[in-house]
């Protein structure tokens, strides 16, 4: 294939690339330019720090008084990423659009080095087809696609360069430039992926790992000092990143966020690749044998100064910590129907990919090259099988594991069946579309709906409900709309669960004792969110609010929580007394919606489908106190009132009390305005009660 073949093959994979991940652009852009939807998790937070950065260029928000309300926290992410995203909204003039199309253009570059890795392997045959796999492999599309501005796709872009530069460093036997400068794009892979995600410390090991044994075993001394001086001048550079405002949360050697550890890992491997490199002339044993002492006891002594800072990372790699364990991001790649959903028919081909780097490995051009990349894949192979973030992670590398793979089994075909003539890359093509049919076929709908909008065609979307990611944004402007507007320093919080933190804080622009950060941003907030939700006393319950500055509740249906407990009673039974249970005096709905909408749920299969109210925001307040005296005691008081929400449901508050030894009953009533009903053994009686008597609990004599 020459020049002109290749750069065809080039613009058509990237076209597709682009074309796939945006698939449902429609869906992010409402037919509103100014009006974007991005995803609901960690996407939203991204887009909080980089509207900061765009506003404030060119500051970075490190302390977030949002964030674990009312205390305010560090923010545990590194700023690169955010930073990048604000200050290139800031150059283009439109942040939503940089928002909107990061991760694609990610994703699109990553396929073209994954392009480049096969290219140098195999020939451009393994090349294109890699790239092809590539752009199709939902676990490379779920977080690179359109809308979704999460770390995940910077990520995995920075690790497939940081890997391409391993693989070219090994592969430039004695050429002195190639290696520096294959070192070159190493330091600024390994200080991006310092200053971008805290999870780094897993690539400094692995990749320098890596580097530093292939390079030992095959004598490249150069190679040696280059990484030497590559990795200290990166923990320099590490290093100095520490002298900005960040979280200690987990200590100051934390394995889970920026910390010493990670600039001090980088340089003892600078130290312990200088041992290989300086012992000239010692037998290839030896001078394995010395560095892997060298790396024992860098290793110790980097064990020995973290210290309970490794406690966190610890719990958070063995699941141990329950926020982590819940986590749908650390499951099992191999549990049902997940390995499918993200590699297709692929995902039965995974464990033999290790193989296609040692087979590789018989060609002596490319054999330490080769072998790294079956070390990498092995190793992310096992990170995805325990925990499925790293799918995306291993993506790039089992892309082109695979497309080794089945290159070499064509090459096989064609040698031992003469009269198998289909041309290599026709047969790799038709196996990549079996492959990965089930990924075609997901997506196929939902392309032809986008293809029909970008053809200037009006879809109606037959389906009756709203989808998760819409729902959630209708819910949260009405929830805007509802509430007095905060500052910088919020005035009050709004205790929601954990998956709705971010988005509250982002696009409702209100405070929240906790969210998506989990404890990893304080674990007074997140311990008050999940007691409240299941609180069975209503008293304790509003004490607790009451203490930590919370105004407003939110609630959504998850399939769970027992009848007495504050979110079944709220949710469920609209504060209402039901079945014996009592009325929630304090508290009264303000918003709820959107009609129709998709509930928190869905997420775990534990609520299917459309709900009329899948989301409602209570106030809490003392409720006015309607006192109903001249009773006999012991004698039953019921009080009623009917209450029609924003978006026109109605239910019935009801509650209830005895008289007490001086006949005088109480109840409390959190909705104001008339419409009241009190019904008594000697009648019925309607009241009425004004906004301030409600909001402070004012007393209201029933006549």
């Amino acid at each position: 294939m020459g020049r002109l073949g290749t750069s065809i093959v080039l613009v058509a994979l990237g076209t597709a690339a682009v074309a796939i991940r945006g698939v449902g652009f429609e869906q992010v852009f409402l037919n509103d330019p100014d009006a974007v939807v991005l995803a609901i998790d960690d996407a939203q937070y991204h887009a909080r720090r980089a509207a900061y950065t765009y506003e404030n260029f060119p500051a970075v928000l490190s302390f977030d008084p949002y964030l674990n309300y009312p205390h305010g926290a560090y923010v545990p992410w590194p700023p690169l990423y955010d930073f990048v995203l604000g200050a290139a909204g800031r150059l283009l003039g439109n942040l939503d659009w940089v928002l909107v199309w990061a991760p694609v253009l990610f994703g699109l570059l990553t396929a073209l080095v994954v392009y480049r890795i096969g290219d140098r392997l195999g020939g451009p045959v393994v090349g294109g087809s890699a790239m092809a796999i590539f752009a199709l492999l939902p676990a490379s599309t779920q977080y690179s696609s359109v809308g979704n501005p999460d770390h995940h796709a910077a990520v995995t872009f920075v690790a497939t360069v940081w890997l391409a530069a391993v693989l070219a460093s090994l592969a430039a036997g004695r050429q002195r430039g190639r290696i520096w400068g294959a070192q070159a794009i190493g330091v600024v892979a390994r200080v991006a992926m310092l200053l971008s995600w805290h999870g780094s410390i897993l690539y400094v090991v692995l990749a320098e790992t890596l580097a530093l044994f292939l390079a030992s075993v095959f004598e490249h001394r150069e190679q040696l000092l280059a990484q030497s001086a590559g990795c200290g001048l990166s923990a320099l550079l590490g290093l100095s990143a520490l002298a900005m405002p960040h979280s200690e949360f987990g200590g100051a050697w934390s394995p889970v966020e920026l910390s010493r550890l990670q600039p001090a890992t980088l340089a003892s491997f600078a130290g312990v690749a200088l041992v290989p490199a300086l012992w000239r002339g010692r037998s290839n044993g030896r001078r394995l044998l010395a560095t892997l002492f060298a790396c024992t006891a860098a290793g110790g002594l980097l064990l020995v100064l973290a210290g309970d800072s490794l406690e966190t990372g610890w719990a958070y790699a063995t699941r141990t910590e329950p926020f982590i364990a819940d986590n749908f991001e650390t499951q099992p790649l191999w549990r049902p129907g997940a390995a499918v959903g993200l590699y297709a028919y692929a995902a039965w081909l995974l464990p033999l990919t290790p193989l296609a780097g040692l087979l590789l490995a018989r060609r002596e051009e490319v054999r330490e090259p080769a072998l790294a990349l079956a070390a990498w894949t092995g190793v992310f192979l096992l990170l995805a099988a325990s925990s499925a973030r790293y799918g995306s992670d291993f993506a790039p590398a089992a892309s082109v594991s695979l497309a080794l793979l089945l290159t070499l089994a064509v090459g096989a075909l064609r040698e031992r069946w003469r009269g198998f003539r289909v041309p290599v890359g026709a047969a790799v093509t038709l196996l990549i579309l079996v492959l990965l049919l089930p990924a075609i076929r997901s997506l196929w709908p939902y392309a032809g709906r986008s293809v029909l909008v970008l053809s200037g065609y009006e879809v109606v979307v037959k389906r009756p409900g709203l989808g998760l990611v819409r729902s959630v944004y209708a819910f949260v402007d009405a929830v805007r709309d509802a509430t007095p507007e905060t500052g910088e320093i919020p005035a009050y919080g709004i205790l929601t669960p954990n998956t709705l933190g971010f988005v509250m804080n982002s696009h409702g622009r209100r405070a929240t004792p906790a969210g998506n950060f989990g404890p990893y941003v304080g674990r007074e907030g997140l311990e008050l969110t999940h007691a409240f939700y299941r609180e069975t006393d209503e008293q304790a319950a509003v004490r607790a609010l009451r203490a930590h500055g919370i105004r407003y509740v939110v609630t959504s249906d998850a399939g769970g929580g027992a009848p007495a407990s504050m979110l079944h009673r709220l949710h469920r039974d609209d504060g209402s007394r039901f079945e014996g249970r009592r009325a929630l005096g304090h508290f009264r709905l303000v918003t709820e919606g959107p009609p129709r909408g998709v509930p928190l749920g869905v997420l775990g299969g534990a609520v299917e489908g459309f709900v009329e109210a899948p989301y409602k925001l209570f106030e809490v307040v003392e409720g006015a106190v309607l006192n109903v005296s001249d009773l006999q005691p012991g004698r039953p008081v019921f009080v009623e009132r009917e209450v029609v929400t924003p978006i026109g449901r109605r239910f019935r508050y009801r509650a209830s009390a005895r008289a007490s030894m001086q006949g005088v009953a109480q109840i409390q009533a959190p909705y104001a305005g008339a419409g009241y009903t009190v019904r008594t053994d000697s009648g019925s009686y309607q009241v009425s009660v004004k906004e301030d008597e409600v909001v402070s609990g004012l007393a209201v004599e029933v006549p």
